[in-house]
């Protein structure tokens, strides 16, 4: 890959990288630091990308297995961080900041299928490529986000 279509993708997909990490981490700062690491990995990887799509989905991927490898490490473990996600997305309308909010509470395991069927506009079976799962336990786990969502979303009215 060359310096100039490497520079196009990183222009292009940052923005996704970025928001996939912020949905999984909650930290603006572990958010900006795997996606170093994506697009590192981007620069360094021998892969073959069949079109741009695959790039994207490549570029996710990496990018979920480096958030839940920053949770598992042991800094992570034993140091709480400060910035717990005190920077949330500008909206325009009060109640998109309002259901991003009750999206980001949910567990992880809910919260990023969410985020990737929802704001990614990912299908289940892609959904479930990238997070190494079936196709029943994406649908699964986005069944049980919208009785989570219901539930919390009733509990604020």
């Amino acid at each position: 890959m060359c310096d100039a279509q490497y520079q196009e993708i990183v222009q292009r997909l940052a923005d996704v990288v970025y928001r996939t990490a912020l949905n999984a981490t909650k930290s603006y700062y572990d958010a900006q630091d795997i996606v170093q690491n994506t697009f590192l990995k981007l620069w360094q990887t021998d892969t073959v990308f069949e079109n741009d799509d695959h790039i994207r989905r490549w570029l996710i991927q990496v990018a979920v297995n480096e958030s839940k490898n920053l949770k598992k490490s042991y800094y992570k473990r034993m140091v709480d961080s400060i910035d717990k996600a005190e920077e949330i997305p500008a909206f325009s309308d009060e109640r998109d900041r309002d259901l991003y909010e009750v999206v980001a509470s949910m567990p992880p395991k809910y919260k990023i299928a969410v985020h990737l069927f929802y704001y990614e506009n990912y299908t289940t079976e892609e959904i479930a490529d990238l997070l190494c799962l079936s196709p029943a336990a994406v649908r699964t786990r986005l069944f049980r986000a919208r009785q989570i969502l219901k539930k919390l979303l009733m509990e604020e009215r």
